[in-house]
């Protein structure tokens, strides 16, 4: 079976890049091995302990930053839940974009009434971007943090994260950013540019297992987020007081070690086949899948072109099929199992008008993604509209 983002199909093709199955294997040898990381000196536990070190510097390579700034989480969601409801305060102002995922505005409308939060929302146009003008029009004095989506979860726009991080630079305003889409599709060094928090899931670009995700957080901050979880940290057991040295602060309780290890197996991947590699690979299938899409009748594209605004998911709807029912057909006539619906993002689907089209239906190429994926896709798609 190969998946190709929201596109899973039983296929035997062979791809443009190897098949990661050290992902697989590294995950099945951590299942073997039941030690807890950080619980021990017996050699079961030091190798859990070399398996997290070495996927958290695997994590300082990849964002060019020193390693022992990054989190391990149960997902990106919880990662962003750790900075938002830790760093910001009763009455704060953040700036958030109409782009954001529920694991940003949800967050934030709980904050809102029950801390009083203050929120400018900005907008984004029909394709998902948003302009850097328009988020900086919205900075105040008083602005506590700004809120960035680094790509869309539903159209692939890319969001000026490198310019609003420098503008930043010289402001109070600390800058989150949730890399969920864009982790292991496009490079950030956090070593320069100034982002003071930053966080992704780890099953995403970074081809990690389920129930990963990472948080950063940028040195001297710590000191202004407390942790969501108190507890065992197998350091300091002696004392009360949780442990306020990076990361151990926020990973109390055990370490998901076989998780970590297919994130490490992931991060193994990208470095080995070069983020410049897999990103033009996927621009190529991304171009093809929409210039084939844009010219079957009906069909009405809601993503950027441009590969300098776009990278992974693509967005589409079809006149007269509401974008489920287009998804269910394509499973249950075809095989072919995409993501129709708000995608978790229900804000967006103002601006690109399609709260009455059920949302979209959702394509996000893989590095593993073949060309007979999008080959069947077209396929059925004609079918399915009779061209």
């Amino acid at each position: 079976m190969t998946r190709a983002g929201d596109l899973i199909y039983l296929d035997n093709a062979a791809t443009s890049f190897p098949k990661p199955k050290s992902v697989v294997e590294a995950v099945q040898h951590a299942m073997l091995q039941l030690a807890a990381a950080g619980r021990g000196s017996h050699r079961l536990a030091e190798q859990a302990d070399r398996v997290v070190a070495e996927t958290r510097e695997q994590l300082g390579r990849l964002f060019l930053v020193d390693s022992s700034r990054f989190i391990f989480c149960q997902s990106g969601t919880d990662a962003l839940n750790l900075v938002l409801l830790g760093y910001l305060n009763p009455g704060d102002h953040v700036v958030v974009t109409q782009a954001g995922h529920n694991s940003v505005l949800r967050p934030i409308h709980d904050l809102v009434v029950n801390r009083q939060l203050k929120v400018s929302c900005v907008s984004c146009d029909e394709l998902g971007q948003v302009q850097a003008e328009d988020i900086m029009g919205e900075v105040k004095d008083e602005t506590r943090l700004v809120i960035l989506t680094h790509v869309s979860n539903v159209t692939g726009a890319i969001e000026p994260v490198e310019e609003i991080a420098r503008i930043l630079g010289t402001h109070r305003a600390a800058l989150l950013v949730d890399a969920s889409q864009s982790a292991g599709h496009l490079p950030l060094d956090l070593g320069q540019l100034p982002i003071d928090f930053l966080a992704t899931s780890g099953h995403k670009g970074l081809l990690g297992p389920l129930g990963t995700g990472v948080a950063y957080i940028r040195e001297g901050l710590e000191n202004e987020v407390p942790p969501l979880r108190y507890g065992g940290t197998g350091s300091s057991s002696d004392e009360a007081i949780q442990p306020n040295d990076m990361p151990t602060k926020y990973e109390a309780g055990n370490l998901n070690v076989p998780a970590i290890a297919g994130l490490g197996a992931g991060l193994r991947y990208l470095e080995e086949n070069g983020l410049d590699s897999i990103r033009t690979f996927q621009a190529q299938w991304s171009s093809k899948l929409a210039e084939r899409l844009s010219i079957l009748p009906g069909v009405q594209l809601k993503s950027p072109t441009a590969a300098e605004a776009h990278v992974g998911p693509t967005s589409f709807t079809v006149d007269g099929f509401d974008s489920r029912e287009f998804s269910a057909i394509l499973d249950g006539s075809f095989g072919l199992q995409l993501r129709a619906g708000f995608h978790c993002a229900a804000e967006i689907h103002k601006a690109l008008e399609t709260e009455k089209t059920g949302g979209t239906v959702r394509v996000s190429p893989g590095p593993m993604t073949t060309e007979h994926a999008l080959d069947r896709l077209v396929e059925a798609m004609k079918s399915i509209l009779g061209v």
